[in-house]
């Protein structure tokens, strides 16, 4: 029983039915709509609903359009037949569904998705105003109906002669006679009357009033006595208006009292009065805005919340036209659909108007028609709901659908639309349209070292700097997360093209400042063009991708443009990721081992541990073939770890033999150089492999320690603590000064191969050689020259005292074994073949 009357309490607040086939959504509204106050029952199909519908009692029915067994706008026109009475909210995800549809559905309004429980709430109770306000007004027709009745019953009886008359002596004030309706007033017959004086008719606390009126008409200084209470035979009173005028008969004066029972009407306009005032609350109670206009458009009522919708004050609007708050875009349409309201077309649209300060506000208009009493057109009647903040939310929603949110650029989708448009355009025009992909080099470093904010403030910048870069007409989107898109339409010639890549290479390609920090930045570009390289956008966009990846694989920090041998080297690197994921799970990796020697005695002093591939279809795969794709798929960072501590354990494994080991050197790429806690994961694997740190040496490039010099200097201390030693590889081609050389903890320098092949036949590339290696030296830091692969370069080398070589002159690499055998079986101090 204690449910049953919770039931019927909130059924009394709203009963509604949610039909839907999305759980989550029926889920979300049955709870939200319950926290608001309202009892709700949800059905997951229409059969279903139209049985509920049967069986129960419901105030609003809200249902999707699109459902399993019958849309919406069928089951609200079946709904309907069966109840006529109830109230039918449609919610739709259809961008182009029209009120229209809902009404010619019987619906009493609709909602698009998504939307919150709020503005659903809001349209709920717009909904059951709208109900009361009908009520409300067959209400009042009903009692104005009544009202005008009575009068004209009144006036039938003026008419007729049935007012109420008695004659009185002026002298006496007694009464001369009555007529017949007069006696029926006042319940007495007509001799009776005769009996009877103004004392005698009306209540005693009014004698006073009544008999100094009554000296008043007899003087003719008042004619008309309103709202005057009667006494009856009974002792009842009623209410008269009495008309009066004296009168002279045989040289005595009477005064004749023309008496109109007033009590009926008095009861009818104090019920009239009663339901105005029941109105007027509802109104200015409501929490919608509520305006009449006339049937010129000046304003002849609005409600208090309108007033304050709009910052003025209800006085202040009053007579004010229509068209005072609006601009110039929106009057044409005001001045449209107040034409309709005069054909008497019910409509519900959304509006816009102008504020008292000068801000706009959007609003949703319910609008009706008035007629007069003989159906003449005298205005209309709106219900007005502020939906600014919806408008203002859809307005974001639609700028996050077609524009990037960090940077402010056109994102993929407009781009897309922007290059087909571009493309139809330029088949009549007969010109060039360029897709331009962009990427930052080494982005995922740039956030490891410095963070995700100072990322973003790259993208920032560079978005900044691609837009100075290209015309006005010329669109730059951010297509993902470091990639830009460049759009250059009407092209006549693809030489300009390179003038524009090459102008956004040398613009964007310079440093940035973030936080005292200098943040260095290189592009990497791919470029497709039109008619050449494909038919429609989606082509062009994966072209300029490929042509991307090629300019990747070519070093980065340049330009490739599309050609069609791209998509077959595509199809082989998808290929090879994929085989490169599996060689990870079947072990199909090794390491060989390179040594480098003393230049002077030959003495191993050290080996490098290199990773090969050993692929079931391929042989035997050299590292420069798939490196780069593990450093593009990030697979660098399991792979880089498995290299590391399979080469401790093979020291561990020759150590355990008794052979004399020398140091292993692994190198790391950029990417695990910044990888979070390398030095902790380093420190682990040496722990764990019993291994002592003085036998493992991190070979880094160049290039790497250049990208922040402070975190780089911070990554080798913590590496130097661990106890190993430090490389810097390939050195001479990054770009290193001697100060930064002075600050970094490190032992070795590696002097690129590039300069050892050249040494012997350039004495350009000898000077700088020597200079490496006498900087090396002042810095108290051994070198190593890699590559070499003659007895020539050996003495040049050596001559000019360099520390160290490494090369095919001395070894090539080679499997674990054979460095076992030829080189460690004895001891540390055999010599290199020569």
């Amino acid at each position: 029983m204690e449910q049953l009357a919770t039931i019927s309490e909130k059924s009394k607040q709203g009963h509604i039915l949610v039909v839907d086939d999305d759980i989550k959504l029926i889920d979300l509204l049955q709870s939200g709509l319950k926290s608001e106050g309202y009892y709700c029952e949800t059905s997951m199909d229409a059969a279903s609903a139209l049985e509920l519908i049967n069986e129960n009692s419901y105030d609003i029915m809200i249902t999707d359009i699109v459902m399993p067994d019958m849309n919406g706008l069928e089951l609200t026109k079946k709904v309907k037949r069966i109840k006529p009475d109830i109230k039918v909210l449609i919610m739709t995800g259809f961008n182009n569904f029209s009120y229209d549809e809902a009404i010619e559905a019987d619906a009493s309004d609709f909602i698009k998705k998504p939307f919150s429980l709020k503005e659903l709430t809001v349209r709920i109770k717009h909904i059951k105003m709208q109900e009361e306000l009908h009520r409300s007004k067959k209400e009042l027709e009903k009692r104005v109906k009544q009202l005008e009745e009575s009068e004209e019953r009144f006036r039938a009886i003026f008419d007729n002669a049935l007012d109420g008359i008695l004659v009185a002596d002026v002298e006496t004030k007694k009464f001369y006679s009555g007529n017949s309706m007069m006696c029926r007033m006042l319940g007495y017959s007509e001799e009776e009357i005769k009996y009877l004086g103004v004392r005698d008719i009306h209540p005693e606390e009014d004698l006073p009033f009544v008999t100094e009126l009554f000296e008043k008409q007899v003087w003719r200084e008042k004619k008309l006595a309103k709202d005057i209470p009667i006494k009856r035979d009974d002792g009842s009173v009623f209410y008269a208006d009495i008309n009066s005028f004296p009168i002279t008969l045989s040289d005595k004066t009477f005064l004749v009292g023309i008496f109109r029972d007033i009590t009926e009407r008095r009861r009818a306009e104090n019920l009239l009065q009663e339901s105005e005032e029941k109105y007027r609350r509802i109104v200015e109670t409501a929490e919608e805005g509520i305006w009449t206009i006339d049937a010129e458009g000046n304003t002849t009522f609005v409600n208090k919340k309108m007033a304050e919708m709009l910052g003025y004050s209800a006085d202040e609007m009053a007579g004010m036209h229509l068209f005072t708050f609006m601009d110039e875009e929106w009057k044409a349409t005001a001045y449209v659909n107040m034409e309709h309201r005069r054909k008497g077309i019910f409509e519900q649209h959304e509006f816009r108007f102008l504020r008292k300060d000068g801000t706009y506000m959007y609003a949703l208009l319910s609008t009706n028609p008035l007629y007069d009493s003989n159906g003449n057109y005298i205005g209309a009647l709106a219900m007005v709901t502020d939906i600014t903040e919806r408008k203002k939310a859809e307005d974001r929603i639609e700028h996050l659908a077609y524009y990037d949110a960090l940077t402010g650029l056109t994102n993929r989708n407009l781009f897309i639309d922007r290059l087909t448009q571009g493309i139809a355009r330029a088949e009549y025009s007969k010109k060039v349209v360029a897709v331009i992909v962009v990427d930052i080099d080494r982005f995922k470093s740039i956030n490891d070292a410095y963070g995700l904010d100072a990322g973003d403030a790259v993208l920032q910048e560079v978005a900044k700097r691609l837009l100075s870069s290209v015309r006005d007409g010329d669109t730059i989107a951010r297509l993902g997360n470091d990639d830009f898109g460049v759009l250059l339409i009407d092209i006549a010639d693809s030489a300009d093209i390179i003038l524009v890549i090459e102008k956004i290479m040398k613009k964007v390609s310079r440093p940035i400042q973030f936080d005292g920090k200098e943040i260095m930045l290189t592009l990497s570009a791919g470029i497709s063009v039109y008619p050449y390289d494909g038919k429609d956008a989606s082509s062009h966009i994966k072209n300029a991708d490929l042509a991307l990846a090629k300019a990747k694989q070519q070093g980065r920090k340049n330009y490739q443009f599309y050609t069609q041998d791209m998509d077959v080297k595509a199809t082989e690197f998808v290929l090879m990721e994929k085989n490169l994921f599996n060689a990870m799970q079947n072990e199909e990796f090794i390491l060989h081992y390179q040594p480098y020697w003393d230049i002077n005695t030959k003495k191993i002093l050290g080996m490098e541990a290199l990773i090969r591939w050993i692929s079931p279809e391929l042989g035997l795969v050299s590292p420069g073939n798939f490196i780069h794709i593990l450093e593009d798929t990030r697979m660098i960072m399991e792979v880089g770890e498995w290299i590391l501590r399979t080469a401790i354990r093979q020291v561990k494994e020759w150590q355990r033999k008794g052979l004399t080991v020398v140091p292993i050197s692994v190198n790391l790429s950029l990417i695990q150089f910044r990888q979070k806690d390398l030095s902790g994961m380093i420190e682990g694997i040496i722990r764990k492999e019993g291994l002592s740190p003085s036998f493992l040496t991190l070979e880094i490039t160049e290039s790497a320690f250049m990208q922040d010099t402070g975190l780089t200097y911070s990554l080798l201390k913590s590496l130097k603590d661990i106890g190993v030693s430090l490389s810097i590889d390939d050195f001479g081609t990054g770009y290193s000064s001697l100060a930064h050389l002075k600050r970094f903890p490190i032992d070795n320098l590696k002097i690129d191969m590039s300069f050892t092949r050249e040494i012997a036949a350039d004495p350009d590339t000898a000077s700088i050689v020597t200079a490496i290696i006498a900087m090396a030296h002042t810095l108290n830091l051994k070198t190593i020259a890699e590559g070499i692969e003659t007895q020539e370069q050996w003495k040049i080398l050596r001559l000019l005292r360099c520390d160290m070589g490494q090369g095919y002159y001395f070894s090539k690499p080679l499997p674990a074994e054979e460095i076992e055998r030829l080189f460690l079986g004895g001891t540390t101090e055999q010599k290199a073949k020569t």
